[in-house]
């Protein structure tokens, strides 16, 4: 079991503010019998509120950490301004990608 209980106890979560937002969550992998339907058991899922992209950056490693997530289990990284235009997603690698899904076409966004 986990010690993080609840999104809000995880650091360094802004629930307001901050330029952008980025999704963090997980599914079950369906190689490992896993419901890929549902979150894993004892994780949690929300979004968090950034300042810049290379912060996001640090929380996607954190949560994937935290939460010893496989590549199969994150399907979160969605970055969106705060006006609510799509910026890109953050794969597992921590590289961020112009497209909500990665495709051969895709391009990454350099993160300063």
């Amino acid at each position: 079991m986990n010690a993080l209980a609840t999104l809000e106890s995880f650091p360094p979560i802004k629930r307001t503010g901050g330029k952008f937002t980025v999704r963090l969550s997980n599914v079950g992998n369906p190689d490992f019998r896993q419901d890929h339907r549902r979150p894993l058991p004892d994780t949690v899922c929300g979004e968090a509120h950034v300042d810049t992209l290379a912060e996001a950056r640090e929380l996607v490693a954190l949560y994937i950490s935290a939460f010893d997530l496989g590549g199969g289990n994150w399907n979160g990284g969605h970055v969106h301004r705060a006006d609510g235009l799509f910026v890109g997603r953050f794969s597992y690698n921590g590289r961020l990608w112009d497209t909500e899904r990665w495709t051969s076409a895709s391009k990454e966004i350099e993160v300063l």
